[in-house]
Parts: C-alpha cells; sequence; structure tokens
C-alpha cells in the first residue's frame, strides 16, 4: 500500500464517511469499520470510483509527461524513434510478403522459399549473435550503425529485384535480415541510456506504440501496393523506406557529439545502482 493507513471508524455515514473520504482523496490507504453493512458498502464503492478516476486522470498525466519530453524537450529521441519505427515498417513488410516476392519477383518453388525463410532468419541470428558480443559504442557510432544498417537494407531491397538466380536472391535475404534485426535494439538501448529513469516506461510506451503502428501500416500498406501495382513496385517502396529511414538517422548526427557526457554520466549511474 502506498501513504500511510488510516483507521477510520463510524465510515458508513456522516464525519466518518468525510473523513475516510478526506484521507483517501491525499493518497492514505484507508481502512473502513462501521456498524452497518449498507453504508459501508456505500462508502467503500464510492472509495473504489474514485480511486479509479484518480488513478485515470494519473496515467493521463504520466503519458502526457512522456509525450511532451519526446515531442519537445528532447527532439533527437524523437528522431531515433522515427528511424527505429520506419526501419520496423519496412521490415514487417517485407517479411509479410516475402511468399508473394518469392513466388512472383524471384520466381521460387515452395521448397526454395523454405530455404529463403532460412536465410532470413539466418541474417536475424548472425545480427542477434554480433550484438551480444559486440562492445558498448558512443552514441555517435551507434547512429553511423542504424543509418549504416537501414542504407544498406534498402540497397539490399533493391538488388533483389534484380536478382537472376536463387542463390545470390538467398544472400541478399541474409543482408536484409541482418539489417532488419540490427536497428530496433540499438535504437531501445540508446533510448535507455538517454531516458531519465522516472520517464522511462512512458517513453518506452510511447516507442513500441509507434513502432507497433507503424508494422501494421507497413504490412497493409505492402499488400496494398502488390495488389494494385505489383510487387516489384513493393519492393521498390520498401527499399525507398529503409533509405528514408537511414536519412533519419543521420540528421541526429548535429546532436551526437553534445550527448557523450549525458550518456557515460547515465552508464556509471546505472553500474553504480548495480
Amino acid at each position: 500500500m502506498n501513504g500511510p493507513v488510516v483507521v477510520v471508524t463510524g465510515a458508513s455515514a456522516g464525519v466518518g464517511r468525510a473523513v475516510a473520504r478526506a484521507y483517501g482523496e491525499r493518497g492514505a490507504s484507508v481502512a473502513l469499520l462501521a456498524r452497518g453493512t449498507k453504508g459501508l458498502a456505500g462508502a467503500a464503492a464510492l472509495r473504489v470510483q474514485r480511486g479509479v478516476r484518480a488513478g485515470f486522470r494519473q496515467a493521463l498525466r504520466d503519458l502526457k509527461e512522456g509525450f511532451r519530453f519526446v515531442f519537445i524537450q528532447e527532439r533527437f529521441l524523437l528522431l531515433l524513434m522515427v528511424s527505429a519505427s520506419l526501419c520496423t515498417m519496412a521490415a514487417t513488410g517485407f517479411i509479410y510478403m516475402l511468399p508473394v516476392f518469392g513466388e512472383r519477383v524471384l520466381h521460387t518453388t515452395s521448397v526454395q522459399l523454405g530455404w529463403l525463410w532460412s536465410a532470413l532468419s539466418l541474417g536475424i541470428f548472425v545480427t542477434t549473435i554480433w550484438l551480444a558480443f559486440k562492445k558498448e559504442d558512443g552514441f555517435c557510432r551507434r547512429l553511423w550503425i542504424i543509418g549504416g544498417a537501414a542504407a544498406v537494407g534498402g540497397a539490399a531491397v533493391f538488388a533483389l529485384t534484380a536478382a537472376k538466380s536463387f542463390v545470390l536472391a538467398a544472400v541478399i535475404i541474409v543482408v536484409i535480415g541482418g539489417s532488419s534485426g540490427l536497428v530496433t535494439p540499438i535504437v531501445s538501448a540508446s533510448l535507455q541510456q538517454l531516458t531519465p529513469q522516472d520517464l522511462l516506461a512512458r517513453v518506452f510506451s510511447v516507442f513500441n506504440t509507434a513502432v507497433m503502428a507503424l508494422a501494421m501500416i507497413g504490412m497493409t500498406a505492402v499488400g496494398w501496393a502488390s495488389d494494385r501495382f505489383g510487387p516489384f513496385t513493393s519492393l521498390v517502396g520498401i527499399g525507398t523506406v529503409q533509405l528514408v529511414a537511414a536519412c533519419s538517422a543521420l540528421v541526429v548526427l548535429p546532436w551526437c557529439r553534445q550527448l557523450p557526457d549525458t550518456v557515460s554520466k547515465t552508464t556509471s549511474a546505472k553500474n553504480r545502482t548495480a
């Protein structure tokens, strides 16, 4: 229980009920005692109702504070989120439509499509292993990695449209898988270091909401474009979004030279806490 614990007798009506309500509005945990169960039940229901409303108002205030921090106070975090969200949008659209791309662009059989799925998973797996054993980089280097991964992924998608052999297509898809598994973990680690602890949950709520929303938009848009204009056009669109994500990551670079002290202080504080 949060706050002091207060026991109020005669809480079913009159002064006791008013006292219980006053303590409850000030954040105390109130235990209600009374001889009449009917009035006591009404007082308890009123207390619960007020608590729900207060909790809802607090949640809205927390969410508003998180949005203010991201969209007004620290706009470089917003640009990082934009980069990760665009990469996720393109990667999700590609994964969602891979069977269509395999059949109508690469002209693969069902067995070859299975190998393409394995190639995509291999790229993600290699990226995961590399991140697990990689030493921590400075913030500016992370931005270069994010922008480079998005640019390489976009170039690989464009190259896939011109692939003439199955083996070449599989290699390209390994590269696409690696780039798609690289951006979001690095952005998440950067957000964790650059965000104050009391705002961390709210900032990640904004980040995850944006990523999931754009992932759904990516799947819908790529599917619609494939039906309306053909899968080749969808691939071009995915590659373009990846390149836009790379540019958005590079836009953040002017800020990165102002951040090393903040990042190092945050890391040191976390190490002392641990």
